[in-house]
């Protein structure tokens, strides 16, 4: 469930290249899980880990979604003394990180059992194409390919928020849900992306990133 109340802050990262995959998952899930998750006014937060199929073409290793009440209680969180701790913590298995303030729009809500693919688009926006078209269209098209593929489940958009005054890595991301691994590697998978076309149009999409999710902190806001 979301809670537009709530400010989204997703945390893409990249993993050091003198750590294996097993290594970068294992801090990422268990030491540094269990630092961030002790940072005050933490309302949800969770791993988003790119799949070990995935072995190449990944635009990032994966990204954290953490949610605050506030704007102003996110920054105040990573003051603190754990938040401090926290940042430390990642420079250990984290090459890079970089944030993305989003307002989250569910176009098709999850129904049915819980999905088994979790499929991500990050966008970078046209210069020539304006805030207002640029939601529609992608919107539209989003609305267009849930409806007309097989094992859909769910689907959401992440626009870029006006709090983030600062450069940005992408103009926010997509995100759809399949019912099975097979319905989302054959429209979504390496060499077979059905929706960049539908995105090409007033995006440039980067290839997809098949994510797999693990909440951490859930207080009903997502």
């Amino acid at each position: 469930m979301t809670d537009d109340s709530t400010v989204k802050i997703v945390y893409l990262v990249t993993k050091r290249d003198d750590l294996t995959d097993a290594a970068f998952m294992e801090h990422w899930t268990t030491v540094h899980a269990e630092s961030a998750a002790r940072m005050p006014d933490v309302v949800a937060y969770s791993i988003n880990s790119a799949v070990t199929s995935q072995i190449h073409g990944r635009v990032r290793d994966g990204y954290a979604m953490l949610r605050f009440a506030s704007y102003d209680q996110a920054k105040a969180s990573w003051q603190s003394p754990q938040g401090k701790a926290t940042a430390e913590d990642g420079a250990l298995f984290m090459a890079r990180t970089e944030a993305i303030i989003v307002e989250e729009i569910v176009l098709q809500p999850i129904v049915g059992l819980a999905p088994r693919l979790k499929v991500v688009h990050f966008m970078s926006k046209y210069d020539d194409i304006s805030n207002t078209e640029y939601t529609s269209r992608w919107s539209e098209a989003l609305k267009t390919f849930a409806a007309s593929t097989e094992g859909v489940v769910g689907a959401e958009v992440n626009l870029p928020s006006p709090l983030q005054r600062g450069p940005r890595p992408f103009d926010g991301y997509s995100v759809v849900w399949f019912e099975s691994e097979e319905t989302g590697w054959q429209a979504l998978g390496e060499g077979q992306d059905q929706l960049g076309p539908l995105l090409t149009p007033f995006a440039q999409a980067a290839p997809p990133l098949v994510v797999e999710e693990r909440r951490v902190v859930d207080q009903g806001a997502e």
